[in-house]
This record gives structure tokens, C-alpha cells and sequence, in this order.
């Protein structure tokens, strides 16, 4: 192996340029394993959450090794936030109701034990909390554990139903969130999704008839969440032609229906929504033939209440129809 000799006229050179050397070594490891965010970020959203909902907020872009903050408080009614981080691996659209299931079992059970409810949410949470902040506030730490898009549930203690205006403080590599102590750096961390994780179970019966004259009857619907299920049961009278029951969106558009014609006097519907709709309706469409008598009905409907499909099922809830004005 050649060597080369140490002379006045090389040494110098030479030694004058490590430190650059190392200098640039350390900027080329820092780029390849810092986070691209290397400075602190805060978010505060306020929103609204009614009674017994849970909504999703998404966390897209998160990066391996970065730390989420979360501090969420109530700050009307009686809300008792509680928060969570759902598994990557969690599918919300078939996950929501065997969770609710679950934790209305937990409910039936062991209603006063908050115990019951850890193995529930360490099946599909990362973490959560509720009230480990100051009075009923949550709030979460969470190391991220490989790069991509999370999801942050936000609802009410399992403990007991509640609702009000709340306060969500979310925070990257800023611990002063879990003190409430942050202020917002105008970062956009989360986003509400529009979708509601375990939405309160509603049930609602009206009553009322298709006039002479009339080709329908319309039954305007308080709004509707992605993912929340719509179901219903229409009676008419026997030996009275059934009407159809078809279900549109805010825009007017025909989302699901069952056709009139049948000589039942009940039929059943159901229909789950991919997207929030403000104002969705059901129209009670009358059947082909003589339009001269009324067709008395009974509608029960249901939002997150499957068991409405057997007539049997005992109103509860928020209003579920519109009033009429």
C-alpha cells in the first residue's frame, strides 16, 4: 500500500479540513434523522359535541419518533371530555359498533367500575385518557410510533353521558399543552373528519297520513354524521296498498328507497351514511291508483338503533324529525 509522507507542505492542509469534514458528516446525519418538523407545534380547536357523541378528528403526516400532546376540557354543560388515539390497523366503518356494543355490555355489567373499560380501549387505542388534567380534563402523551396518518377520537366519558362546548389543545414535541400552558402556532395538526366514532343512540315514532290529493308525505331529518345508520319501520293499516319510503340527501337526491305497490302493511329500511348530510328526508310516496283517501302510517325511526327494525323499540334520545314549521 503506498503511503504518503508527513511534510510541512501536506500536514497542515490536511488537519485544517477535518473539522469541516466532521462538521459536514454531523449535517448529513441530522438531515437524514431528524423529523422534518423540528420545531414545536400547537393547534386550539373549539367545537361543540352533543350528547353521548364522539367525533374523529384526523392527524395526517405524523412522523416516527414524534411526540403528540393532546389537553381536552369541557366548557359548557356538563362535559366530561375523554380522548384517544386509535390503532392504525382500527377500520373505523366496521370497528364503531362492535366497540359500542362492547361498551354498552361494560355499561350493563359494571356500570360504576372504570376499571371494566381498560381492556376495552387498549384494543383499539394507542392510548387515551379521561380526567388525568385538571378537574374532568383529558389529556394524552404519545410517542409516534411509525410515520404516517392517525386518528384522534374526542367524545364523552364512558362513565356517564354528558355534553357541551369543549376546548382541544394538540400539540407536536410541545409538552407545555399537557398543562394547558400553549399557545397556538397557527399549525393545522388535526382535522375534523365529519364522522362520529360511537354517536348517541336516538329513537323517535311519528304518526301521520297521506292526504287526498297528495303524491307524498315528507319527513324532514335532524343532520346525520358519516357513518351514523339510519334505520326505519313504516306501518300502514291492513289491507291498505303500501306506500314507498325513499330516503334523500340535502341536495334533493334520491339516496335509498323501498318501492310502493306491496301488499304488506310494514316494511323495514335501513341505511348507513358515508357522509354528514345537514338535512337529509324521508319521503312517504303514495302508491299508483286512486288518490281520493288518506293512508294513515306509523314511522319509527332510528339513528345507531338497529333494534328499531323490529317496530318494538322505545323512543329515546335527541329528536331524530325536524319539526314542523
Amino acid at each position: 500500500m503506498r503511503k504518503y509522507p508527513v511534510t510541512a507542505a501536506n500536514r497542515t492542509p490536511r488537519f485544517r479540513s477535518l473539522p469541516v469534514l466532521a462538521w459536514l458528516l454531523v449535517l448529513a446525519i441530522t438531515s437524514m434523522t431528524a423529523p422534518a418538523h423540528a420545531t414545536s407545534r400547537v393547534q386550539e380547536v373549539t367545537g361543540h359535541l352533543d350528547l353521548q357523541d364522539s367525533m374523529i378528528y384526523e392527524l395526517p403526516g405524523l412522523r416516527k419518533g414524534e411526540t403528540l400532546y393532546v389537553y381536552a376540557e369541557g366548557k359548557s354543560g356538563n362535559l366530561d371530555p375523554s380522548v384517544g388515539v386509535l390503532k392504525p390497523t382500527v377500520n373505523v366503518a366496521t370497528a364503531r359498533e362492535q366497540f359500542r356494543k362492547e361498551r354498552d355490555q361494560i355499561l350493563a355489567d359494571q356500570p360504576d367500575s372504570p376499571e371494566a373499560f381498560a381492556p376495552l380501549f387498549e384494543k383499539y387505542f394507542l392510548d387515551w385518557d379521561d380526567d388525568s388534567g385538571a378537574g374532568y380534563a383529558a389529556r394524552l402523551k404519545l410517542v409516534i410510533p411509525a410515520d404516517g396518518d392517525y386518528q384522534l377520537v374526542l367524545g364523552s366519558s364512558p362513565l356517564r353521558p354528558s355534553f357541551g362546548d369543549y376546548r382541544l389543545l394538540l400539540g407536536i414535541d410541545a409538552p407545555q399543552v399537557l398543562g394547558d400552558k400553549a399557545a397556538s402556532t397557527g399549525d393545522t395538526l388535526a382535522r375534523l373528519r365529519q364522522a362520529v366514532w360511537q354517536g348517541e343512540r336516538r329513537v323517535q315514532e311519528v304518526s301521520g297520513s297521506v292526504l287526498p290529493g297528495q303524491e307524498f308525505t315528507t319527513v324532514e331529518l335532524q343532520r346525520i354524521f358519516s357513518g351514523e345508520t339510519l334505520s326505519a319501520v313504516l306501518e300502514i293499516p291492513p289491507g291498505t296498498t303500501m306506500p314507498g319510503l325513499i330516503l334523500y340527501d340535502y341536495g334533493d337526491k334520491p339516496l335509498a328507497a323501498v318501492p310502493a305497490g306491496t301488499h304488506d302493511n310494514r316494511i323495514t329500511f335501513q341505511y348507513t351514511f358515508d357522509e354528514a348530510d345537514e338535512n337529509p328526508r324521508l319521503k312517504i310516496k303514495r302508491p299508483s291508483g286512486p288518490e281520493n283517501a288518506a293512508i294513515d302510517f306509523r314511522l319509527l325511526v332510528g339513528v345507531n338503533a338497529a333494534d328499531v327494525l323490529t317496530g318494538q323499540a322505545a323512543p329515546t334520545g335527541k329528536p331524530i324529525v325536524r319539526p314542523v314549521t
